[in-house]
């Protein structure tokens, strides 16, 4: 049943790609839509009385872009608990909207920053997170268009603990896809569900089990549930 209306999510853009994620850590999962230049559009999802609506919230975020996107993905790069963001552009040059790097702030909003992704101007569509070298870190590896090779963006790393589930489903798929993990510690509440979209780093996509990694600067987690749908 198309419910779009009735949540208030039925908007009308050039819609390229959609990524999934508990942005500021409310235990709701919020919608980010990538559009041309008219702008990127964040969905967040708020409650009223037991239902679920969404707000745009792309301004308070500072998360438009304003370029011709593509793909994006949430990731929470330092392992602080908060979700940061990449989006893949298809603009050439130094001066465009190219591909950005959102960092979470942990206020509600983002900002744009480009360190440590010198050369990430080029015509990109697709990026998908992984962690390649299983140093509990999540890389991005970016799908560009020809004359440019694809990028694979290493994660520098840092100091900040992680956690790492394998999941395998028993029921409706071996591979766990519908599963959600939710995460007590002293830092909040923590949310991650299994999608088909890797936006918690499934690292065996697609063959499957699942590895997922719940990144978080809490040094003990108090209780993990996790819940098969």
């Amino acid at each position: 049943m198309d419910v779009s209306s009735f949540t208030q999510s039925g908007i009308v853009i050039s819609a390229m790609c959609v990524t999934i994620g508990d942005y500021n850590n409310d235990a709701l999962q919020d919608i980010y839509i990538t559009n041309i230049a008219d702008g990127n559009v964040l969905l967040k999802n708020k409650t009223l009385t037991g239902l679920h609506y969404f707000t745009d919230a792309t301004d308070e975020t500072n998360v438009g872009f304003y370029g011709t996107a593509w793909g994006s993905n949430f990731l929470d790069a330092d392992n602080d608990g908060a979700l940061d963001l990449y989006v893949s552009g298809a603009e050439v040059g130094a001066n465009s909207p190219s591909s950005t790097f959102y960092k979470n702030d942990n206020n509600g909003s983002f900002s744009p920053t480009f360190m440590g992704f010198q050369g990430d101007t080029v015509k990109s569509y697709c990026n998908g997170v992984g962690d390649f070298n299983q140093d509990g870190f999540p890389d991005i590896m970016v799908s560009n268009f020809a004359p440019y090779p694809s990028q694979l963006w290493q994660n520098a790393g840092g100091t900040n603990n992680w956690l790492k589930i394998k999941l395998q489903g028993v029921k409706s798929n071996s591979q766990g896809i519908g599963s959600k993990i939710e995460i007590y510690s002293n830092n909040g509440h923590f949310i991650k569900q299994v999608t088909v979209q890797p936006m918690i780093d499934i690292s065996d996509f697609p063959a499957g089990p699942y590895i997922i990694r719940l990144y978080s600067s809490a040094k003990t987690y108090n209780m993990i549930q996790i819940i098969k749908s």
